[in-house]
């Protein structure tokens, strides 16, 4: 800053230091801000790997939890992680609860839900 405003400037004065400091500062919190921004939620990019998945197959129109633990991406596959990223995409409008639950592959699920397209 002492230079621009004087090229010929021999010393920085303690005013300007401090303008210095505070504009390194700024530029540094900047910095982390757009660095902590670029980072996405864990869960959300789960949850867009499970819909990835289920929209990869265009005949599944409903899922079923142990369908999701058993073969869906390897980081869902288990209950607690399955659960709390369907719960996503069910916030979402992804999922659709059914309330009766569903036959699927032969099977009564009490809890399943129709995919969204």
């Amino acid at each position: 800053m002492a230079l621009v405003a004087n090229p010929d400037a021999g010393e920085i004065s303690a005013e300007l230091m401090e303008c210095g400091i505070e504009l390194g500062r700024f530029y540094a919190g900047e910095a982390l801000r757009l660095l902590e921004a670029g980072q996405g939620d864990p869960n959300l990019i789960l949850a867009e790997r499970l819909l990835a998945w289920l929209h990869a197959d265009p005949s599944r129109e409903v899922t079923h939890l142990a369908e999701i633990y058993q073969l869906g991406p390897n980081a869902i596959r288990d209950k607690d992680t399955a659960n709390r990223i369907v719960a996503i995409l069910v916030d979402h409008g992804w999922l659709q609860r059914l309330k009766a639950g569903a036959e699927i592959g032969g099977r009564r699920r009490r809890d399943a839900w129709r995919i969204a397209r």
